[in-house]
């Protein structure tokens, strides 16, 4: 299983003020906002812990099927490779989910991991953010984009009719599809 989450830098700054009373200790525990207060860009590492949240909670949310999202349950650990990249993984529980992140033309992109699955099977397809995404998603892949029984996001290749499963995100200018290709596929 996969999750992905994208978040655009320039819309981030405008809707949300992480700065304000109280923000972060609703999202982040003693040790995130402590590498949030020391970080070189705070305000970066702040999207980049809730991009990793999120994206790890698609993972978690598909394999349970519990849709409870509480950011304080998730922990980030993590390790910035240079100004726009990081690796690492959240916790939640005993459950450990790789991520890696970067930020690419002003957007934070984040891809996490369930069990079993490895980056080199995941396919990310980068969209401008546009109504009729999952034409363009097939226009782009050859695959087409649609959800399974239970309402979540999915692959489904008409030339061998396998499918797979997938994680869609957007937030302003841009959107995401990843899934995985290969031994995914059912």
């Amino acid at each position: 299983m996969l999750g992905n989450d994208l978040i655009d830098l320039q819309l981030a700054q405008v809707q949300s003020d992480w700065k304000r009373k109280g923000y972060l200790s609703k999202l982040f525990n003693d040790d995130e906002q402590r590498a949030i207060a020391l970080a070189q860009d705070p305000g970066l590492l702040v999207w980049m812990m809730w991009s990793m949240k999120e994206a790890a909670y698609k993972v978690h949310n598909r394999n349970s099927g519990i849709r409870l999202y509480e950011p304080l349950a998730y922990s980030c650990m993590l390790e910035m490779n240079g100004v726009s990249t990081a690796q690492g993984a959240v916790m939640k529980g005993n459950e450990s989910f790789p991520c890696r992140s970067s930020v690419y033309q002003g957007m934070l992109h984040t891809v996490a991991l369930g069990r079993g699955a490895v980056y080199g099977e995941v396919k990310t397809v980068h969209m401008k953010n546009q109504q009729d995404y999952r034409q363009a998603f097939s226009s782009q892949s050859g695959l087409v984009l649609a959800k399974c029984p239970k309402g979540l996001p999915m692959v489904y290749d008409p030339a061998s009719g396998r499918t797979g499963p997938a994680s869609v995100s957007h937030h302003g200018r841009g959107l995401c599809v990843v899934y995985l290709q290969g031994n995914e596929y059912r």
